[in-house]
Formats: C-alpha cells, sequence, structure tokens
C-alpha cells in the first residue's frame, strides 16, 4: 500500500483496461481497489491514504477511472458506510454520529471536488439536450456513480451538514438532465429514499425537501429523454428501458411524496408538461407525459393503498 501512494498519475487520462499497458499509478490504483473488494482491506485505516486519495481527486487525473473506481469501492465498504442502519441490537445509531476523521476528510474532499464540478454541470443541464462525446459521457457518469454511492452509502449526507447536502442534492438534480447514460447512474436513488422513509430514517421535513428539490428534474428528465423521437438512444430496445426505468421513478416519486405537503408535485409537474406539449403540438411530448401518467396509475392499480 505504501509503494502504490508514492506513484503519481502520469497523465490526465489514466486508464484503466487491467492490462500492462496501464501506467503503474493506474495498476496500483487498481489492485488498492480489488484489495479492497477481495480480501476486505480497510484502506482508510492505512497511514497516508485518505491524503493520497484526497490529492488524487484535487490533481489532474481526478476524473480519471482507476481513481474515481477506487474511490467508489472505498465509500462503499467502509466501516462508516450505511451509519443510518447500523446500531445495537438492532437499533439505527443516530443519523448525525460522527464518522471517523479518516472517512470525514474523504467525504468532505469528495463533496469539494463534486461543488467545483456543479456549475459546469448545471450549465450543461440547463442547455437543451447535446450528443456528449465519449470522454465527457465517461467522466460525468463515473462521477454521477461517486454520488449514487455516496447518498447510498452515507443517506444522512443529505442533511447533516447544510452545504455537503446543498452541492450533492444539486449535483443529483443536474444529473438527471444533462444526459440519460448520466441520469441512469443515479436511478436507484428514490430506491434508497424509499427504503429510508419506510424505515423511519429521514428526520423530520427531509423528505419533503428532498421531493421539491429532486422531483422536478426526475420529471423533466422523463420528459426530455424518455420521447420517442429522443436522438440519446442508438437502439429502441436501449429506449425503451430507459422510458420503463423513468417511468418507475416518477410512480416511485408520486408514492412516496403521499401524505406529504408535495403530495400534488407530481401531477402537477406533468400536467405543465401536457399542457405545454398540446399547446404547442409536441405530439411526442404529449405522449410522454401520459406515459408517465400511466405509470402512475398501474402503481395504483397494483398497490391501491399507495406504497410507501
Amino acid at each position: 500500500v505504501a509503494a502504490a501512494l508514492a506513484l503519481r498519475p502520469a497523465s490526465a487520462d489514466e486508464a484503466a483496461t487491467g492490462t500492462i499497458d496501464d501506467s503503474a499509478f493506474s495498476l496500483a490504483l487498481q489492485s488498492l481497489t480489488q484489495w479492497s473488494k477481495v480480501l476486505g482491506l480497510e484502506l482508510l485505516a492505512c497511514d497516508g491514504f485518505v491524503a493520497f486519495l484526497a490529492s488524487a481527486l484535487a490533481g489532474p487525473a481526478a476524473n480519471s477511472e482507476p481513481v474515481l473506481e477506487l474511490l467508489i469501492e472505498v465509500l462503499s465498504s467502509s466501516s462508516g458506510a450505511f451509519a443510518i442502519y447500523a446500531g445495537a441490537s438492532g437499533q439505527a445509531a443516530p443519523a448525525s454520529a460522527t464518522p471517523s476523521p479518516h472517512l470525514e476528510g474523504l467525504v468532505a474532499a469528495v463533496v469539494r471536488t463534486m461543488g467545483q464540478l456543479l456549475q459546469p454541470l448545471q450549465q450543461m443541464a440547463e442547455r437543451p439536450p447535446a450528443v456528449l462525446d465519449e470522454v465527457d459521457g465517461a467522466r460525468l457518469s463515473r462521477w454521477a456513480r461517486v454520488a449514487a454511492s455516496l447518498v447510498e452509502a452515507y443517506t444522512q449526507i443529505l442533511w447533516v451538514e447544510r452545504a455537503a447536502a446543498d452541492v450533492v442534492v444539486a449535483f443529483l438534480g443536474a444529473c438527471f438532465l444533462v444526459h440519460p447514460h448520466v441520469a441512469q447512474c443515479v436511478f436507484e436513488l428514490w430506491a434508497v429514499l424509499k427504503d429510508a422513509n419506510r424505515d423511519g430514517k429521514l428526520p423530520p421535513g427531509v423528505l419533503e425537501s428532498l421531493l421539491q428539490k429532486l422531483g422536478p428534474p426526475c420529471v423533466d428528465s422523463l420528459a426530455r429523454f424518455g420521447r420517442h423521437d429522443s436522438p440519446h438512444s442508438e437502439e429502441p430496445a436501449a429506449l425503451l428501458q430507459l422510458r420503463d426505468a423513468q417511468q418507475d421513478i416518477v410512480a416511485d416519486i408520486f408514492c412516496v411524496s403521499a401524505g406529504t405537503s408535495e403530495a400534488a408535485l407530481v401531477l402537477a409537474k406533468l400536467s405543465e408538461h401536457l399542457q405545454r406539449a398540446e399547446a404547442s403540438k409536441d405530439w411526442h411530448g404529449v405522449e410522454v407525459a401520459w406515459f408517465a401518467f400511466n405509470g402512475i396509475v398501474e402503481a395504483l392499480a397494483d398497490e391501491p393503498a399507495l406504497p410507501e
């Protein structure tokens, strides 16, 4: 481990092919990732590891595959992961429990880097949908996976510290809108939130706040990328799979909002899309709005009492 931490990236485009053509830095990080996965090595406990990874996130290789794959592995396998579900005798630990200094430092470095990426990501999300080149698509998809892993393993980051929560929530919202391949990396967000809400892990007011901030971009994502004339899906089967997944997300948001002050949010947002599409005779827009409504109807038919 010490030898790996002494290495530095050879370029900003460090590959991770698993072959001898990879740089020593890349091969070392791939090895650390596998040691964590297979051997259960607690990398956060190794001297200098957090400083090394934080330095990598601040350096030219911050977006590279070996760096971010290692980061995702460490976030997911740390002993501090899923803390809101851990506790003596099956009782959940307090959501605000203080993590270890090593973990706290790493999460702070991740949020700091996400904050630096946020403005350009939001600018891309606000513009009309564009076809991403392979490099940008891979870079943004990796960071979307980092955000998804962070929220899954440390769900409390969405409310414990306001500044960090604002960055992460804004980053997730932009991911839903910038490109469907990026959006797909964060599709599990609402499954995580549904579970946390069902198990009583969300503090009062948190669900409503998340619905306000993340509900609209999720609905807009379906309206933007789920159209039958979408230029983003090369294969019809891929578009159908994307539409089905996004329809499920919209239905999940509708169901999880039941009984909250945001219960009408999804229907109101879909109605806006439908009315706008009808007024402009945008029939693909009309179809995708009705497709979303149909997903909600199917959810109610399957579970009339509304799932939690």
